[in-house]
């Protein structure tokens, strides 16, 4: 950052913009009224932290976010292709009754016309060949 002092005259501040993620040591001398200055720098450890979403905690949160997403979007599409499995199920069942409806009208039917037609051909023959003794 600064490798050299800085002299800041009457201002009792200093700030630091933009400052990397990183370990930092700042050191001060000061000067008394008279003038002396210190000799040994007082010095104070500063950490800069990462903000959050540059953090390890948060790339691992949301990987792990993104694979519950995953799963999530499977178990829906997994859950919907069921109830339509059900559905059509309960489709192709009620489908097979009317079918099985429909066939013992349709052999109903068809024994009626059977019995007519035997009924039918038994007066077919004309009367008058019918013998009587």
């Amino acid at each position: 950052m600064q490798n050299e002092w800085k002299n800041n005259n009457d201002d009792h501040f200093i700030s630091f913009n933009e400052l990397n993620v990183g370990e930092y040591e700042f050191q001060v001398i000061g000067a008394n009224s008279d003038n002396i200055w210190n000799t040994k720098p007082v010095s104070i450890k500063i950490r800069i932290v990462p903000p959050f979403y540059r953090s390890n905690a948060f790339y691992y949160l949301l990987g792990f976010m993104l694979i519950a997403l995953t799963a999530f979007i499977v178990y829906l599409r997994f859950r919907a292709a069921k109830y339509n499995r059900i559905l059509l199920e309960r489709t192709i069942d009620e489908r097979t009754e009317e079918i099985k409806l429909k066939q013992k009208q349709l052999e109903k039917s068809n024994t009626e016309l059977m019995d007519g037609i035997l009924y039918a051909q038994k007066f077919r023959k004309p009367f008058w060949l019918v013998r009587k003794y």
